[in-house]
C-alpha cells in the first residue's frame, strides 16, 4: 500500500478504495482450522500508524468465533495478488493537465486563458517530480494525487499462472465464507459444550436419589422431576442439532455477530 501513502507513511485508504475495492478484502484462517468458522472473510478499514509495524487489529469477537484458546494458534491472512503499472509519464502529465484544466472551468466558470494555462502546467509538472512529496502542499496538488492515484496507476490481476489460480482459489473461498448459508457455520463456533451438558445429565440421573431430582430441578414430586430432565435432554439435543444444520442462525449466548472489518 506504499502507493497510497504520503511522505509520512499515513495511506489514504479512501484513494485504495476508490482504486480498487478489492485491494481492501483479505480472508483470515486459523492454523489448525476446524470448520467455517475458524476462517473469515475480512474487509480493512483503516490503518495503524507506521511505527506499529506489521500489528493488525481485528474485532475482538474473533477470538471467540474462530476457538482460539491461546495454546500457540496462529491466525493468517490471505489476499490477492495485484499488478500495478504506471503509465508514461508523458501521457499522465497529458491525462493530468486535462484533469485541472477541466475542472478550473468548472469551478471559475471562466476562460482558460494562456496564463492560467502555463501556471497549471508547472502545477502538474511540480507534482510530478515528486507526487508523494507535493500532495499536501496545496489543495489543488491534493486533486492531483487523487486524478493520479486512481485514474494514472493501472491496477490489472493476473490473467494467467500460478498467481492468477491462487486469485481464483481465494475467489471461491470468499464465495463459500460470504453465503447466506455458511452464516450458522460462523455464528455458531465450535466446541463440546452441549454434549457436555449431555454427560452432566447423564450423570445426575444414574448417581442421584429421587429427593435429589427433585431438589436439583426445583420440583416437589418425581413426575414433575423426570419431566423437567426431559426437557433438559430436548434441549441439549436441539442444541447438538444447530452444530450441523446449513442454513440457520441459532442465537445463543455463544453467538456473536463478527463485524468483519479491520
Amino acid at each position: 500500500f506504499n502507493l497510497f501513502a504520503d511522505k509520512n507513511g499515513v495511506i489514504d485508504i479512501k484513494a485504495v478504495e476508490k482504486a480498487n475495492p478489492e485491494l481492501l478484502e483479505m480472508i483470515g484462517y486459523r492454523i489448525p482450522t476446524e470448520d467455517k468458522y475458524s476462517s473469515a472473510p475480512l474487509k480493512i478499514v483503516g490503518f495503524l500508524p507506521k511505527e506499529a509495524g506489521e500489528g493488525i487489529m481485528l474485532p475482538a469477537e474473533i477470538t471467540t468465533i474462530t476457538g482460539s484458546d491461546f495454546d500457540v494458534d496462529k491466525f493468517f491472512l490471505m489476499r490477492k495478488h495485484f499488478n500495478f503499472k504506471t503509465k508514461n509519464k508523458k501521457e499522465v502529465a497529458e491525462h493530468l493537465r486535462n484533469f485541472i484544466e477541466s475542472k478550473y472551468q468548472k469551478e471559475t466558470g471562466r476562460q482558460l486563458r494562456y496564463p492560467i494555462r502555463r501556471k497549471l502546467g508547472e502545477e502538474v509538472e511540480m507534482f510530478l517530480n515528486n507526487p508523494s512529496e507535493m500532495r499536501k502542499s496545496s489543495q489543488l496538488q491534493e486533486d492531483l494525487w487523487k486524478e493520479y492515484i486512481t485514474n494514472v496507476v493501472e491496477i490489472t490481476k493476473p490473467t494467467t499462472g500460478k498467481e492468477y489460480r491462487n486469485n481464483k482459489i481465494f475467489d471461491m473461498m470468499m464465495s463459500v465464507l460470504t453465503h447466506e448459508t455458511t452464516t450458522s457455520k460462523i455464528l455458531n463456533p465450535g466446541g463440546f459444550d452441549p454434549q457436555k451438558r449431555a454427560s452432566r445429565i447423564c450423570n445426575i440421573i444414574d448417581n442421584s436419589s429421587p429427593e435429589r431430582l427433585m431438589s436439583i430441578t426445583g420440583t416437589k414430586s418425581l413426575k414433575d422431576a423426570i419431566q423437567k430432565i426431559q426437557e433438559m435432554k430436548d434441549t441439549t439435543q436441539q442444541q447438538i442439532a444447530n452444530q450441523q444444520a446449513p442454513n440457520k442462525v441459532h442465537p445463543s449466548s455463544r453467538n456473536m455477530k463478527l463485524n468483519s472489518q479491520i
